[in-house]
């Protein structure tokens, strides 16, 4: 019986999550709308026009580990040994991206259009031993 209470307890759980879900979607399908039929002409160029489209896009990483180094091998019996580091050093790493694009759109009538782009790609690394600082680009 008490195997029956947990099952129970646990599955109005699930319904009252799942009311939850429908109510939060429910409520927010009357904000969502979109422009019908889509115009094909405000995605083009005119004819004889240039247009230009840039944009960004940065990411960071951070990551920490620890690393053993100066290792002994310790004899656990006759014929086996284990090997300890005596050294734990931190080891933090840290990275940026960015990504720029620049697009480049001329029109050379109404449903035809150029289009060329440029993407650049910056990075840097840096990692941090143990009070250190080494980069790297």
């Amino acid at each position: 019986m008490p195997n029956t209470t947990i099952t129970h307890s646990i599955g109005q759980g699930l319904k009252l999550k799942q009311v939850l879900f429908v109510a939060l979607v429910g409520g927010l399908t009357p904000y969502a709308h979109a422009e019908l039929p889509l115009d094909i002409e405000g995605l083009m160029s005119a004819q004889g026009q240039w247009r230009t489209e840039q944009g960004f896009s940065y990411a960071n990483r951070q990551n920490n580990t620890a690393v053993g180094a100066n290792p002994i091998e310790l004899p656990t019996s006759p014929t086996t040994r284990i090997t300890l580091p005596t050294v734990i050093t931190q080891v933090q790493g840290n990275s940026d991206v960015l990504v720029s694009t620049l697009g480049l759109r001329y029109g050379l009538s109404d449903k035809a259009e150029v289009y060329g782009r440029i993407n650049a790609l910056s990075s840097e690394s840096r990692v941090f031993v143990g009070g250190g600082d080494q980069r790297s680009a």
